[in-house]
C-alpha cells in the first residue's frame, strides 16, 4: 500500500515538472513567463462566388440615308452569312440610286442570296412600251482607204447621237431611226505622200491647169443617219440596217491661179456622201442604261474637188470606210 502511494506521487511529480516551462537566461522575463502551449484550430472554409454573365445584344442599325437638294441618294446594302462548318462573311454591294424628278434612273443591284450565289447584280426593270427614244455617246476608230493614200492608217473618233424606234405589231421587233455626229481629233492631216500613192504626180483641172499635191485634210466631223431593224431577245438588242453620211475632205494643191496668173497654194474641197451598212449589239446593263458595240461600212468614189475659182478635178479611185465604236446608250 505504501509502495503504491509512492509510485503515484512520483508519477504526479514527473507530469507536473514536464508541463512547466524552464527558465531560459537568454530570454526576457516576459518571454520566459509567456505560455508556450500552442493550440491549432483547423477550419474548413467554403468560398462560393456568384458569376454574372452579361451578353451584349446586337442591334440592327438602319443604314443612314441622306437626301440632297438634287435628290441624290446613296444606299449601302450588307448581309452576313453563317454556315454549320464555317462562318463566312458575305460580300457587300454598294448600290447608287440617282433620282431625278422623282424617277429612278439607276436601279439598285441585288446582293448575294442565301446560297452565296450572286443573283442579278445588274438588275433592271424591263420597259414595255411602243415608242423608245434616247441618246448615246460613242468612241472608236475609223479606217479609210482614201486616207491610206496619204499614210494615215487610222483616225480616232468620238461622238454623240439621238435615236428612236417603235415596236412592230407588238412584237420583239422594232424599226428605228437616228442621227449620229462623229468628231475626229487625231491623224487628220498629212503633208507627205507614201511611195506608190495615186496622188504622186501631176493632176490637171478641167481647164488644163497642172496641179501638184501639197497636203490633205479631213474635216473634223461627220454626220450619219442610220435606219435599222431591231430585235430584242431579253436584255439584248440586235440591230442591222443602212445609213447615209456626209463630211468634207480638202486637198491642198500647188497650181496657177486664174485670178492672178501666178502659182499659188489652193484648197480643193470635196463633198463626201456615203451610203453603207450598219450593225449594232446592245446589252441592257440597267433599267435605262445600255452598253454596246457598233460598226458601219460604206464607200464612195469619184470625189469631185473644187476650189474657189470653181476649178475642179476628180479622184482616181473608189474608196471604202470602216468605223468601229463602243457605245453607251440611255433610254428615256
Amino acid at each position: 500500500m505504501l509502495r503504491n502511494s509512492i509510485v503515484v506521487l512520483f508519477l504526479l511529480w514527473v507530469g507536473v515538472g514536464f508541463s512547466q516551462k524552464q527558465y531560459d537566461p537568454a530570454l526576457t522575463n516576459e518571454e520566459n513567463n509567456a505560455s508556450v502551449d500552442t493550440v491549432f484550430i483547423i477550419e474548413t472554409v467554403h468560398v462560393r462566388d456568384t458569376v454574372y454573365v452579361i451578353e451584349e445584344k446586337k442591334q440592327d442599325i438602319p443604314t443612314p440615308k441622306k437626301s440632297f437638294k438634287k435628290e441624290l441618294e446613296t444606299e449601302k446594302v450588307s448581309e452576313e452569312k453563317s454556315s454549320k462548318k464555317k462562318s463566312k462573311s458575305k460580300l457587300y454591294w454598294l448600290a447608287l440610286r440617282l433620282k431625278l424628278k422623282g424617277k429612278d434612273i439607276l436601279s439598285t443591284p441585288t446582293i448575294l442570296n442565301d446560297s452565296g450565289i450572286r443573283d442579278d447584280v445588274f438588275a433592271y426593270e424591263p420597259m414595255d412600251k411602243d415608242w423608245y427614244y434616247g441618246v448615246k455617246t460613242n468612241a472608236g476608230i475609223e479606217e479609210n482607204t482614201f486616207f491610206r493614200e496619204f499614210a494615215i492608217q487610222q483616225r480616232k473618233t468620238f461622238g454623240l447621237g439621238i435615236w428612236t424606234r417603235r415596236k412592230i405589231f407588238n412584237s420583239k421587233f422594232a424599226l428605228g431611226l437616228g442621227v449620229d455626229s462623229y468628231f475626229y481629233y487625231s491623224q487628220n492631216t498629212s503633208l507627205s505622200l507614201p511611195n506608190g500613192s495615186v496622188y504622186n504626180g501631176v493632176f490637171f483641172t478641167d481647164d488644163g491647169v497642172p496641179l501638184t499635191f501639197r497636203y490633205v485634210k479631213g474635216n473634223s466631223y461627220q454626220i450619219q443617219a442610220p435606219i435599222q431593224l431591231s430585235f430584242s431577245p431579253g436584255r439584248f438588242v440586235v440591230s442591222a440596217g443602212a445609213y447615209v453620211s456626209y463630211c468634207e475632205y480638202s486637198i491642198g494643191m500647188f497650181g496657177i491661179s486664174q485670178a492672178t496668173g501666178l502659182s499659188e497654194l489652193q484648197d480643193f474641197v470635196a463633198d463626201v456622201v456615203q451610203i453603207g451598212y450598219s450593225g449594232e449589239v446592245q446589252f441592257k446593263l440597267l433599267t435605262h442604261f445600255s452598253i454596246g458595240v457598233a460598226a458601219t461600212y460604206g464607200g464612195f468614189e469619184n470625189l469631185l474637188f473644187i476650189n474657189k475659182q470653181e476649178q475642179f478635178f476628180k479622184s482616181i479611185d473608189s474608196f471604202k470606210e470602216l468605223k468601229s465604236t463602243v457605245n453607251v446608250v440611255y433610254t428615256f
